[in-house]
This record gives structure tokens, C-alpha cells and sequence, in this order.
């Protein structure tokens, strides 16, 4: 008894070797690549980061607790409702396979990811109160049920690797689920992509190869278009969220293949400064309205203006359906597909500042919000994270750019921002404020730093016609916010009391103070 709880007992440190074989791996199983949210991300919308669907991985399957103690809300009702559907298509999965049968598949995959136990659980930063069985359970299901998930998405794929069974796939179906796909990028619900492709390589050898610098492509060029996105390069992301953020990543500077050496060393010097003297890297007075009168001209991108044409002429689009059926409906879902990009390749130049399109729908919140976290984590743990962070800077961007609802209508009005659920500028004016609010203002991308001092010098309007605007803009800016204070609460009552009580003060202290008359 005693030799083999010896035994058992130097399985502990394991995960640690794994840990530190992998610390510098390329590909998709990189050590404490899944974390936790800041708390202070958390502070002002905590279901931001909450799935609402489908769980993935073992943080919300199961009601383990935190560092802090507190009971995650794991093994919800409304996302257990989804086990029954992850199952489906796991055995719609197993069943694709032509050499083998699917109870044969079943066991080579437990076996598969049994092996991988102690790599994943080094993925995880937070220790996890699971067996190694429980864990590979976890990872079997949700593995299958993402790997089902991209061959359904990919025609050529799906229609290749048949399911020889009499139950039809529910995968595509899964895959037109807006909330699924954002519950998919939330960054503690994640599952390493190691056990994608740990399940490829067993179940189909042919489609997925041993040779690792071939797979790795392969997987994701499945899984980046399920939201939206192509590859460039050859990201080895350690899961979905990393993958998709690569991509929208992928314009940052790297000093290597930058010419413009001292003018990076320059910036990196502010940077230093920013750090030092916590100097907030914003356009303090420099609003979209305010930018414009400098005679900044705030614009699309031109890949964005075709799109920005379709999607106002959407209703005369549906009405030529008959006449160019074909062409209509693959704009329009190419237009769908759009909403759900995230795209900050923000420049300016020659006095042009152009911001990609931003759809603001029911799941962009949740995105952008677990990108921001994402690149927080990556700060933590990498300290060569100084050209990372533009969802980060983003945020603080548009914030900087919106200081009341006449710059959100602004820039509405420019095709920058498309409000899909019609919130209106002041909710919309909040709805940046928060988004940006507890972030960490040194996580900012070089490239952007430079956007910052340019627009902040930038000045190519006439002087009376710039202050008559810019007066005018304060002026309405300070209405707005005597409207909002006097709307809030009981403000309006209190102070008409207070201006009803001055006349009645000065008519009661009258009398003692007027000269009487001699008689």
C-alpha cells in the first residue's frame, strides 16, 4: 500500500514538467495559456465574460472554486441544456470515420486524450479540482464537439468525411448560433486546440497529418472562418480566442521588420514614460467632433466603403433578390458575417484618420471585452508583450473619441459605427466608457501611440473656424450634461425647491431690514 501511494504521490509534479517542456513551444500547447479574468475587467459587466449557451472546458462545467474562494456559477441549468447537443455531435463525429466503427473511434480517443492529461492540465493557469479522468471526459466531449463543429462548417470537408449514420449532424445548425460562437470566445471558456488536434491526427490520418507544421494550418483554417475570419500566416495559437485574436493582431509593429528604427526607440522611450509617470495614453480634448475641426477627416477604410453602401441599401437589395438572386444573398451573408468581425487597423495620415467599420450587435461587447482580457493575461505572463494590445488601445480610443452623443452621431453619420440594436448615442457614449473602463493603459500597441501625437499636432483648419466649432461643441457638451444631471433622480425637484426657497427667503428677511416710516 505505502509503495503505491509513493507512487501516485509523484504524479504531482507532472503538469510542471510539461510546463516547463513547453514554456517555449510555437504551436498550440503553450504553458498557463488559459486564465482568469481581472478582477477589475469584471467590475462594471461580469456577464461579459460569462458563457450563455454552451460551456467549454472545465470552469463552468463544474462548480469549482477560484483563488478567491468563491463558487463559480459552473453547471448552470441553461448550459447543461447543451450537453445533450455536444453528444449528438460527438457521435456524429465518431461516426465519420470509414476504417473503424464509432465505438472503436470512442476508445482510441479516450485513450488519446487520456495521454494528454497532464499537457492540458499545464495549459490551465488556475488549479483545477479534477482527477485525471474527469479532466479527459471534459476534454473528450468538448473536443469532439468543436472538431464536429469545423468539419460541418467546411462543405468540401463535411461532404469528404460522410457520417455513416442514420442521425443527421446538428453542427451546422450549431454553427449559425451568434450567442454559441461568442460563448466560444470567451477566454475561461476555452479548451487547449492540442486536443483538436490530438482528435484529428486519430480519427482521420488522411485530412490530418502527423506532421505538425501541416496540421497546424489545416485546424485553423477550419476554425477561423466559423467566426468570420481568414488566416494570414501561420498563428500557433493554444485555442480559439489566441487564434482569432492573432488575426486581428496581425498588422502589429515588430522592430525586426521595421526600418524606421530610432523613430520605435522613440516610442518605446514614451512608453517608459507612460509607465513612469502613469500618463494616460488618451486624446484628452481631442473628441471626434474636436478632431474634425482641426480639419481631421474621419473616414472608412476603402475595403469598408463597399460594404457600408450594401448594408444601407439592404432593403432595395431584398427587392432585386429576383433579379440578381445569387449576388444579393452572398453580400448579404457576407455582410452578416461581417457584424461579427472585430477589425482596429486604425491609421492616420495626410490628415485622414480611418477606422475600420464597427458593428455594435449582441455579442460584440463580449468579444471585444474578452480580447482586452486576453491581452492582459498576455502582459502578465510575457514580457515582450510592448507591440500587443489593440483591442486594448481601441478602447481607449473610442472613448477618447466620444465625449458626448454629438461625436457618437458623428461618426454614425461617417459609417464608423453601425448600431444594430438601436441604442440610441447616449447609451452608446456609456456603452464605450465602460468597455474601456479598468484596463491597463501600458498595453498599447506602438503603431497607435504614433497615431496619438500625430492626431494630438495635427491642425490644418482656419483658427476662428476651428474655436467657433470647438466653443460650440463645448457649449452643447455642457447642455447635454445639465439635461442628463437634471433628468437623473429627484435633481430637477431639489433644485426648483431651491429656487422657489430664494424668493421666499428674500420676502421673509425683507420686512426687518425695511426703514420703518416716522409718523
Amino acid at each position: 500500500m505505502g509503495s503505491e501511494s509513493n507512487k501516485d504521490d509523484t504524479k504531482w509534479n507532472r503538469p510542471l514538467l510539461k510546463s516547463m517542456k513547453s514554456v517555449y513551444s510555437k504551436y498550440y500547447d503553450k504553458t498557463c495559456s488559459i486564465s482568469v479574468v481581472p478582477e477589475r475587467l469584471k467590475e462594471l459587466n461580469e456577464d461579459a465574460y460569462m458563457p450563455k449557451v454552451v460551456s467549454i472546458g472545465p470552469r463552468f462545467t463544474t462548480g469549482q472554486e477560484d483563488r478567491g474562494g468563491r463558487e463559480d456559477r459552473g453547471g448552470r441549468e441553461d448550459l447543461l441544456l447543451m450537453e445533450k447537443i455536444k453528444l449528438q455531435c460527438m457521435s456524429s463525429l465518431l461516426h465519420r470515420s470509414n476504417g473503424m466503427e464509432a465505438e472503436e473511434c470512442f476508445e482510441k480517443c479516450s485513450d488519446a486524450i487520456l495521454n494528454l492529461e497532464e499537457k492540458v492540465r499545464a495549459c490551465y493557469v488556475n488549479v483545477m479540482k479534477l482527477n485525471e479522468y474527469e479532466l479527459s471526459e471534459i476534454m473528450l466531449v468538448d473536443g469532439c464537439f468543436l472538431l464536429e463543429l469545423l468539419i460541418s462548417k467546411d462543405s468540401k470537408l463535411n461532404h469528404e468525411l460522410k457520417i455513416h449514420s442514420d442521425h443527421p449532424s446538428p453542427g451546422p445548425e450549431v454553427v449559425k448560433d451568434k450567442e454559441i460562437l461568442s460563448d466560444l470566445l470567451l477566454l475561461e471558456n476555452q479548451i487547449p486546440l492540442i486536443v483538436l488536434h490530438e482528435l484529428s491526427k486519430t480519427l482521420f490520418p488522411n485530412e490530418f497529418t502527423e506532421i505538425q507544421e501541416q496540421r497546424v494550418p489545416r485546424i485553423n483554417d477550419l476554425a477561423l472562418p466559423l467566426f468570420g475570419y481568414s488566416q494570414l500566416g501561420n498563428p500557433g495559437a493554444p485555442h480559439l480566442l489566441s487564434l482569432v485574436h492573432s488575426t486581428i493582431d496581425r498588422e502589429v509593429i515588430k522592430v525586426k521588420d521595421c526600418e524606421e528604427v530610432l523613430q520605435i526607440e522613440e516610442i518605446r522611450q514614451y512608453l517608459s514614460h507612460v509607465a513612469k509617470s502613469h500618463v494616460e495614453v488618451k486624446l484628452k480634448r481631442y473628441c471626434a467632433t474636436r478632431l474634425k475641426a482641426a480639419g481631421v477627416t474621419i473616414t472608412l477604410p476603402q475595403r469598408d466603403r463597399r460594404r457600408h453602401v450594401i448594408l444601407q441599401g439592404n432593403c432595395l437589395g431584398r427587392m432585386l433578390i429576383r433579379f440578381g438572386k445569387m449576388l444579393v444573398n452572398r453580400d448579404l451573408n457576407m455582410l452578416d458575417v461581417e457584424k461579427t468581425k472585430l477589425d482596429f487597423d486604425i491609421k492616420f495620415n495626410n490628415g485622414k484618420l480611418e477606422i475600420p467599420q464597427l458593428h455594435i450587435t449582441g455579442t460584440t461587447q463580449a468579444r471585444w471585452r474578452n480580447f482586452i482580457a486576453l491581452e492582459h493575461h498576455k502582459k502578465k505572463w510575457k514580457s515582450t508583450s510592448v507591440f500587443g494590445g489593440k483591442c486594448t488601445w481601441s478602447a481607449l480610443f473610442f472613448d477618447s473619441l466620444i465625449c458626448c452623443g454629438a461625436d457618437v452621431q458623428l461618426l454614425k453619420d461617417n459609417g464608423i459605427i453601425v448600431d444594430h440594436l438601436k441604442m440610441g448615442n447616449k447609451k452608446l457614449e456609456t456603452y464605450f466608457s465602460t468597455i474601456s473602463t479598468g484596463v491597463d493603459h501600458e498595453i498599447v500597441d506602438s503603431s497607435y501611440v504614433k497615431i496619438f501625437h500625430d492626431l494630438k499636432n495635427y491642425s490644418a483648419a482656419n483658427f476662428l473656424i476651428r474655436n467657433c466649432t470647438i466653443w460650440w461643441h463645448v457649449f452643447r457638451f455642457r447642455v447635454e450634461q445639465f439635461i442628463m444631471f437634471m433628468g437623473s433622480g429627484y435633481n430637477f425637484a431639489a433644485i426648483l425647491l431651491s429656487l422657489l426657497a430664494i424668493p421666499q427667503t428674500f420676502y421673509a428677511i425683507f420686512p426687518y431690514y425695511r426703514p420703518s416710516h416716522a409718523h
